[in-house]
């Protein structure tokens, strides 16, 4: 029979040498007996870091909140409604033009670098619009809030607080003004059309009252000569028989049978006739509502309001950057983990120079 080959056990051979493998314990005894390099190296670096953060430029930011005007306070805008005043005003904030206009006419560049050199090398011109761009324009931003419907709020960011809270203000405030003028000349022109409008009607209608006043001054002068000529001096009766009755025909008789006593005291009051208006069907409806629309013209600013201000521009109480100690802890980890790495780096340089033990 074939016997069969004793077996020698198997034997776990590690795929890297012991050598090549982490000992947790030796790792903590290396950091431990370098432990005044980590706490060294750390505090330096946190320390470094606290300085600079403390020179660093700090940067508030002012908001101001808006919701819509309530409906009693656009009513002298007779025909506007508070959605339609409101985001005229919305609008408005967010207008380069009214930025601009708002930006020269305070005169900011001049004000926000006093205490800061100007370039020579570039012209006046170009330095104020990238000024005006960084330091303004880009910083001003307005957030219509999503999820309550038609609020709204405008965000300015500076160095100096008090400074960029009235800006805000100033600008919000400067905003609603032209708001304000905006709309109330848009219904002063719309009202003052509709006046020009119906006086252009009464001006057609007392020239056609004229011009038939004059028309039938020409009709009883010449109803006057012929009446003349036939020496009618009064009236003449037309008498129809009728059956069984009676009547006087007055109907499609011509002028001249009027007589001439009636036509000349008819041409006299044609001719010393002050005005046509009494005599003008439909003329006091036009004076009517003439007369309304020139009080429409009439508009108190002081009650109208384009916006209502939830909250004004506040001081701010923190910077919202940088964020000091944020930037401090973050540099205390890494410090922290430089450290570590310099110490094991510097152990690994210490044992490759060590001689190995010959076996």
């Amino acid at each position: 029979m074939n016997q069969i080959p004793n077996q020698q056990p198997l034997s776990y051979v590690p795929a890297y040498p012991p050598e090549d493998e982490i000992n947790l314990l030796e790792l903590w005894q290396t950091l431990w007996q370098n432990k005044g390099w980590i706490v060294a190296i750390t505090t330096l670096t946190t320390v470094l870091t606290v300085v600079a953060v403390l020179w660093m430029p700090s940067t508030y930011q002012v908001t101001a909140y808006f919701y819509p005007p309530k409906a009693e306070q656009v009513a002298e805008l007779q025909g506007i409604d508070t959605s339609v005043a409101y985001a005229k005003f919305i609008k408005n904030l967010k207008s380069r033009a009214l930025r601009r206009q708002f930006f020269e006419q305070q005169q900011l560049f001049k004000a926000l670098t006093a205490d800061k050199p100007l370039d020579d090398k570039m012209p006046l011109e170009v330095q104020q619009n990238q000024f005006f761009e960084q330091q303004f324009n880009e910083l001003l931003r307005v957030q219509e809030d999503k999820k309550e419907a038609n609020s709204a709020s405008i965000a300015y960011e500076g160095g100096d607080k008090e400074r960029i809270r009235d800006g805000l203000n100033g600008f919000v405030a400067f905003v609603q003004q032209h708001t304000l003028d905006e709309l109330v000349n848009g219904v002063k022109a719309n009202t003052q059309f509709k006046i020009n409008e119906i006086n252009d009607k009464i001006t057609a209608k007392r020239a056609s009252a004229q011009e038939e006043v004059d028309d039938r001054r020409a009709q009883l002068t010449e109803a006057l000569a012929v009446a003349q000529q036939l020496n009618i001096v009064e009236e003449r009766v037309v008498w129809q028989n009728q059956t069984n009755s009676i009547s006087v025909n007055t109907q499609n008789l011509p002028d001249y049978t009027r007589g001439t006593k009636a036509l000349t005291a008819e041409i006299a009051s044609l001719k010393n006739r002050k005005s046509n208006d009494p005599f003008i069907n439909g003329l006091r409806d036009l004076q009517e509502q003439l007369k309304f629309l020139a009080n429409r013209l009439n508009i108190d600013k002081n009650k109208i309001q384009v916006v209502s201000i939830e909250q004004p521009a506040q001081i701010p109480a923190e910077p919202i950057k940088p964020k000091r100690p944020l930037i401090v802890v973050i540099s205390f980890v890494l410090g922290l983990f430089f450290s570590i790495m310099v110490v094991l780096i510097k152990n690994a340089v210490t044992q490759a120079r060590q001689p190995k033990a010959k076996v």
